[in-house]
């Protein structure tokens, strides 16, 4: 993923019509605020944010996004003697992505891994995916096709997860994906878990066989870590297929220097400057469970 935050700072600059080196830093430190807001949002165990104001997706892409872009190319890595595709187009499902940074790291992975892959096909579904559109473009435009030599879609659409039969209208995406991936998103279910575990039996009901699907989400949730256990659980009464990673197998630890390019000075001397608790991340503990339908 290189160069990932500089190619960020350009979707910004060219969103944003900032078309000098001053004007970028005074969009930096305007930037301050929205990223104290956005921390101090997710140092609640249940998360909830708005994301409507692009000034805030400005500094979640900045300060977020290249690590969860990290954190699922980390994930397939893990995964890699277990993956294993032959054919020229994949398609797949990520939910809960929003801007889909998890996209990136899926992507740059199967380059690297998979020469024979021409096309991939990513449907990306969200509650809040109409807000999220200009970040996903910038996702596209200057990421996607930067990174990926072959024919690369997105689409997104809205999706809550807590609706009952949610998923019944992709019906159609969900049975001709062959991946399908949950990522940063379980701290936000709140309470109602019930009905959110029959969408994701329906899920797997529908998924085709050897597919593969991904829940992951940070070590430093508690609701999350209960909600995956479950989810485990429960995914193993259908006996659908089998495990390929259990949760309980303990949390990932990676480093941003192993996976991402130093982030750039103009970030860390006008937006990340150490005031406030604003300083560059450079690690993330989390936790994932792979499935894999049958084959039969």
């Amino acid at each position: 993923m290189d160069d990932i935050y500089n190619r960020i700072i350009a979707g910004i600059c060219d969103r944003n019509r900032i078309s000098s080196e001053v004007s970028l830093r005074q969009y930096l430190r305007h930037l301050q605020p929205h990223a104290l807001k956005l921390w101090q949002s997710y140092r609640n165990d249940n998360v909830t944010v708005d994301y409507t104001d692009f000034d805030t997706q400005a500094a979640y892409l900045l300060r977020y996004y290249p690590l969860y872009a990290a954190m699922t190319r980390q994930i397939f890595e893990d995964l890699n003697q277990n993956i294993l595709f032959s054919t020229q187009h994949i398609q797949a499902c990520f939910f809960g992505a929003g801007p889909a940074p998890e996209t990136v790291g899926l992507i740059t992975y199967l380059e690297d891994n998979f020469p024979c892959l021409l096309s991939a096909q990513f449907k990306i579904y969200d509650i809040a995916a109409d807000s999220w559109r200009h970040s996903r473009r910038i996702t596209n435009n200057y990421l996607i096709k930067e990174y990926f030599l072959g024919l690369c879609k997105l689409n997104a659409s809205p999706i809550d997860l807590l609706d009952i039969n949610t998923f019944e209208p992709i019906e159609y995406d969900i049975t001709n994906s062959m991946i399908f991936v949950f990522q940063n998103c379980l701290n936000e279910m709140g309470n109602d878990l019930n009905t959110f575990l029959k969408n994701i039996g329906f899920l797997v009901r529908k998924m085709p066989r050897r597919s593969i699907l991904i829940i992951a989400d940070q070590s430093n949730y508690r609701s999350s870590n209960r909600l995956m256990n479950r989810i485990e659980s429960y995914i193993l009464a259908m006996r659908q297929g089998n495990i390929m990673r259990s949760h309980t197998q303990g949390g990932i630890t990676f480093q941003s220097r192993d996976l991402l390019p130093p982030i750039p000075v103009v970030i860390k001397k006008y937006l990340l400057t150490g005031e406030h608790g604003l300083i560059p991340r450079h690690s993330v503990d989390f936790n994932y469970l792979a499935f894999r339908k049958n084959a039969k």
